[in-house]
């Protein structure tokens, strides 16, 4: 009978450790993310709406490495020209930009400088259900 009583006592316990860790450990958490990105506008050819997408576009990497989502990105540069950048991230439907402001300055060397300044948010449950999906 004692047996009975104190396994009965240690499940008591466990379920009540339990119902007290599990709550805390799947709420949702919204966190706000401030980054920075940039981008150098190398050449006459290039388009300023797209050098201020890729300064965006750099800013919201660096924005997804401080909520550390994987990242995946791949530039690609002839001839000194960026050809091709490309960036694949779990988060990418997660990160709900806020606000985002973009300047330009001209650099000691004539070229045309785009800094971009985010504010977003981070849903924690948006992202445990995008990674569920991409099982």
């Amino acid at each position: 009978m004692r047996v009975k009583k104190s396994s009965a006592m240690l499940i008591g316990l466990i379920m009540l450790v339990i119902g007290l860790i599990a709550p805390t450990a799947v709420e949702a958490e919204v966190k706000t993310i401030e980054a920075d990105g940039q981008y150098i506008m190398s050449g006459a050819d290039e388009n300023p709406g797209e050098a201020a997408d890729r300064a965006r576009d750099d800013a919201k990497r660096n924005a997804i490495e401080q909520i550390s989502i994987y990242v995946e990105s791949m530039s690609e540069v002839r001839d000194g020209k960026l050809t091709e950048d490309v960036i694949r991230t779990v988060s990418s439907n997660v990160l709900q930009i806020q606000s985002s402001d973009i300047n330009v300055e001209i650099g000691d060397d004539g070229s045309l400088i785009y800094h971009c300044h985010i504010v977003a948010l981070f849903d924690d449950d948006e992202a445990r259900d995008q990674l569920s999906q991409d099982d």
